[in-house]
């Protein structure tokens, strides 16, 4: 009797426990919604459930004015799709624009009329020797530019050239030529006429190319060189010289440097 009484109630439990439950699902449990997304691009969809959750959210900033994704849709329910967020770029007005560029030397640079003053070095054998060795040479150059009326072209006036040989015989010639102020060259014309020195009373005649270039930025002569011979062509002498702008053309000319003359500023402008 106790057997079949507990047989019978664990038939009644099994039944039981088989049964589908027929309660109702708890209202407006949906599933859960999609992670937002965090770079440009789709929000997640919205998980599945009886009624749809939320779709994902769109949270992605947009770059330079690009939009963000859009929210993923619901999942088989009423579940609405997120919302995509819009973050265009801005630009900064207080900060400048970046550019990138390689300015001219200096625009409108010109060459300077007026007066030049610098020196030269050198050595010169001279036939004068009985052994014509190579002896220093140093001594003064003195010029002035004139602009001519092509305005890329200056004469040079007043050229000067005198030293000492060996610290005791004097010489000196007249300089003669032009510069280009396109080439910023002296024009390969420029020459020492008219050369002379003089030994125990006699005179040694020399003459021989000049040439140099010119500095717009410091108004001077650089780069000089002279090359000068006697009329026997063994004999002569080599060296290098410079000068600088020392005042304007109409300034008093006298033995030193001007240093507080005007500047004027004339010729072809331009590099």
């Amino acid at each position: 009797m106790r057997i079949g009484s507990f047989v019978s109630a664990c038939t009644f439990l099994l039944v039981a426990c088989s049964e589908p439950s027929t309660s109702p699902p708890p209202a407006n449990r949906g599933g859960a919604g999609g992670v937002p997304a965090t770079s440009t691009g789709s929000g997640a969809t919205g998980g599945s459930g009886t009624s749809g959750g939320t779709g994902g959210t769109a949270t992605g900033t947009g770059t330079g004015g690009s939009t963000g994704g859009q929210g993923g849709a619901g999942a088989s329910g009423a579940g609405a799709g997120g919302t995509g967020t819009s973050d265009a770029g801005s630009i900064d007005a207080s900060k400048p624009d970046i550019t990138f560029g390689w300015p001219e030397t200096v625009p409108g640079l010109k060459c300077k009329a007026g007066r030049y003053q610098g020196t030269f070095t050198g050595t010169y054998a001279s036939s004068a020797a009985i052994i014509p060795l190579p002896i220093p040479v140093a001594g003064d150059i003195d010029l002035t530019l004139i602009q001519s009326a092509n305005g890329e072209i200056f004469e040079i006036t007043n050229g000067k050239l005198s030293g000492l040989a060996n610290l005791i015989f004097p010489f000196s010639a007249d300089l003669v030529g032009k510069l280009n102020c396109k080439t910023s060259k002296l024009d390969p014309t420029t020459a020492l006429k008219n050369g002379n020195y003089i030994v125990l009373g006699a005179n040694f005649a020399f003459e021989g190319p000049f040439l140099g270039d010119y500095d717009k930025v410091a108004a001077a002569f650089i780069n000089g060189t002279w090359d000068v011979k006697e009329p026997t062509p063994i004999y002569g002498g080599t060296g290098a010289w410079s000068a600088n702008w020392v005042g304007s053309a109409d300034a008093a000319i006298g033995d030193g440097p001007i240093g507080d003359a005007p500047q004027v500023d004339v010729g072809e402008g331009g590099q």
